[in-house]
């Protein structure tokens, strides 16, 4: 073989090493960019992470009393309650009082209406202090109610941080897979063409003729 064809094989040789050279670098330097990116990724994610769950944990507490406050009220037993309870006795002696003295004031102690009205006392008492704790129940369950949606207020915004964090973490994990395996083809590439050259040049160096420098 010539040392014309050897000065080729060596710079042939020598070029292909530094171009692989440099495709590795850019692919060092593209995975160094991805890293970079995914951590900025992750950093955005913890902070939205970390700025919804106080919302969260606020909405949280609130969720097994709204389940309580979800259920009906006994009125069988809320009343059998009332009417042991002072507040039934009070209230019951205010209103028998006052219908006796109208009674007596128009002269109808004793007729039959004063005897209904005194008898409608009881269940009159009994159905006002029942709406009043449905009405109590209903206000407790909106307030309730608030909180959890404060709480779910904060869980949507974890839950869009994660799901941003997943597709923009995703497709930079694969963007840099494909750069990757671009970067090992191209290597791949060139070293077979470069051996291909050699070939080439091996071939011509051999079927020289013997006398030729």
């Amino acid at each position: 073989m010539s040392w014309g064809l050897v000065a080729v094989a060596g710079a042939t040789l020598v070029g292909s090493a530094m171009s692989s050279s440099a495709q590795s670098d850019a692919a060092e330097g593209q995975a160094k960019s991805a890293q970079s990116e995914l951590e900025l990724q992750r950093q955005m994610f913890d902070e939205q992470m970390a700025l919804g769950q106080p919302y969260r944990e606020f909405g949280e507490q609130y969720l097994p009393m709204l389940g309580e406050a979800m259920a009906p009220i006994d009125r069988r037993a809320e009343l059998g309650a009332y009417y042991q309870s002072p507040e039934y006795a009070m209230m019951n002696e205010q209103a028998r009082n006052q219908q006796l003295a109208a009674s007596e004031a128009t002269g109808g102690l004793g007729s039959t209406s004063t005897g209904n009205a005194l008898g409608a006392i009881a269940p009159q008492l009994g159905q006002q202090y029942l709406a009043m704790r449905e009405g109590q129940q209903s206000d407790l369950f909106n307030r309730l109610l608030s909180g959890v949606n404060i709480g779910l207020s904060g869980a949507g915004m974890q839950q869009q941080a994660a799901g941003n964090y997943g597709s923009q973490a995703g497709n930079i994990m694969a963007q840099n897979s494909m750069n990757q395996a671009n970067a090992t083809l191209a290597q791949g590439q060139l070293w077979g063409n470069t051996i291909g050259s050699l070939g080439g040049l091996a071939y011509q160096g051999f079927n020289q003729p013997s006398g030729a420098v």
